[in-house]
């Protein structure tokens, strides 16, 4: 059996405003988690994120998807998901996972929702329409274990964003029952509907907070630019996990903005080499492209700046 290809980048949806009805499309929930290819191969699981970087050792728990495959030469597509004690998903309890901790100090536990198969015994399945590959997903995926098929409604998207809403997930996506998948392509073909907006955006600095429990009081957050340089967006402040990043943040410490134009500075601001991204949460941008009422969601190592950078050019700093 020929290896598969390492290079698969996943295909990106569209950016669609309002929830619509149509017979020509399945919808899901999404789960606002991290996408990731999981490719299972002589029994064993690598999970590639996004940006095709090698995350299986971030996720053991996610290691027995490799059991639950049964046609050896497999690739999925889907989210990696962290539950809350409540069972309801929680980005913000990766945290702790993607800075290193392991499972077991109840950081998170996580899920893979797997929603299309891109190849299944060395094959590519990726020429078939959706509704096929949902159908060859089924046939693959056993359980019980950690991979999940994905569940989805025919026609009726309105009703399931409204249900969406209802649990506070980031939204649904449309998909058209007839599509290819289209590896590294934003097609129209699937269109996705947010709750409410969130990006990823590059830290250049922070600002200090006061006392141990709260060593971080703010980070000025910011878009590429120019290679190095950062346009400033927002500076989110609250929820920020202080211990997790403060060693982090002072190994890049720097006498020089990284910012095109500095930002209004609250404190004492520590600038920063531009290297870390984050996942912001947001009300709306401003027509200047600042961002109303930002909230720290999670660190997100599994991404760089230049993943930012290409993002940009044709989704504005929306997370796909």
């Amino acid at each position: 059996m020929p290896s598969l290809p390492r290079d698969l980048a996943p295909m990106l949806p569209a950016r669609g405003e309002e929830p619509f009805d149509s017979e020509q499309h399945i919808f899901e929930v999404r789960w606002g988690g991290i996408r990731a290819l999981a490719f299972i191969e002589q029994a064993r699981l690598t999970l590639l994120s996004q940006s095709g970087r090698d995350i299986t050792a971030w996720f053991p728990e996610l290691a027995p998807i490799a059991g639950q495959v049964r046609r050896d030469g497999a690739v999925l597509d889907g989210e990696i998901v962290p539950l809350g004690a409540d069972g309801e998903p929680d980005l913000a309890l990766l945290s702790a996972r993607l800075a290193g901790a392991p499972p077991e100090d109840g950081s998170a536990f996580c899920l893979y929702q797997a929603y299309d198969l891109l190849y299944s015994g060395g094959l590519p399945l990726m020429a078939r329409p959706l509704l096929q590959r949902k159908e060859a997903l089924a046939g693959v995926l056993s359980g019980p274990g950690p991979a999940v098929a994905v569940d989805y409604v025919h026609d009726e998207g309105v009703a399931l964003f409204e249900a969406a809403a209802e649990r506070r997930l980031p939204g649904v996506v449309a998909k058209a029952k007839a599509s290819t998948y289209k590896p590294g392509e934003r097609s129209r073909d699937w269109i996705e509907v947010p709750l409410y907006e969130s990006g990823w955006f590059v830290i250049g600095g922070y600002v200090l907070g006061i006392g141990k429990e709260d060593p971080v009081a703010g980070l000025l957050l910011g878009e590429p630019a120019l290679p190095g340089r950062l346009r400033h967006v927002a500076t989110v402040q609250g929820g920020i996990p202080g211990s997790l990043l403060e060693r982090a943040l002072s190994a890049l410490t720097t006498e020089t903005s990284p910012f095109l134009a500095v930002p209004p500075l609250m404190r004492l601001v520590y600038w920063l080499r531009p290297e870390l991204v984050c996942e912001v949460r947001y009300a709306r941008r401003e027509a200047d492209g600042r961002l109303r009422f930002p909230v720290f969601v999670t660190m997100r190592p599994d991404l760089t700046p230049k993943d930012i950078w290409r993002d940009a050019r044709d989704s504005a700093g929306r997370r796909p």
